[in-house]
């Protein structure tokens, strides 16, 4: 079933549905990572974006995504996105407060 009908930037590399809120998407790709919302609007759906703030950390090509927390979690702060690179970084991301926690190499 098709819900919604978006056009992507060639530079995305993988997109995934968030374990902490129902219809919310998160996305990597060259230079960016970008949070997604499924928000119904009159008769159809649309995906409302996001961009998190890189700063000077953004000059990467994002790979992968993984999540550490839970639907209905009542902690959180413990929300925590992790994006790698193809550099061999991991950038740990709080996903409440929309920030760049840290990165590791």
């Amino acid at each position: 079933v098709k819900i919604v009908e978006q056009q992507f930037e060639p530079s995305l590399n993988r997109m995934r549905y968030t374990p902490f809120e129902e219809g919310h998407l998160v996305s990597c790709g060259l230079d960016n990572i970008h949070l997604w919302r499924l928000k119904k609007v009159r008769d159809k759906h649309e995906l409302r974006r996001i961009v998190l703030p890189l700063g000077p950390h953004g000059n990467q090509s994002f790979l992968d995504l993984a999540f550490e927390g839970s639907l209905g979690s009542a902690d959180v702060l413990a929300r925590k996105v992790y994006a790698c690179t193809a550099s061999g970084l991991v950038y740990q991301i709080n996903y409440t407060n929309r920030v760049v926690d840290q990165i590791y190499r």
